[in-house]
């Protein structure tokens, strides 16, 4: 089964968006932020990111860049 993560502040996007995404069979993972996606990447493998741009905290292309230097890898 696929994992997908869904980093957005916005709790009702986030339900929004993985509500659909387990109807099509995914493994969906939320994250309120770029800190709390990345802790979380650190434990769990995903396929695919969804990253909200326009965040606090951490926004989306930090939160990318983190991951991508923390994987090795392009996300």
């Amino acid at each position: 089964m696929k994992t997908i993560i869904i980093v957005d502040d916005d709790e009702l996007i986030r339900n929004l968006v993985k509500g659909l995404l387990m109807k099509e069979g995914y493994l969906v993972i939320a994250a309120e932020n770029g800190n709390v996606a990345l802790e979380t990447l650190k434990k769990e493998i995903c396929h695919l990111a969804i990253v909200d741009i326009m965040m606090p905290v951490m926004d989306g292309f930090d939160t990318l860049a983190h991951l991508r230097a923390q994987k090795g890898s392009a996300a």
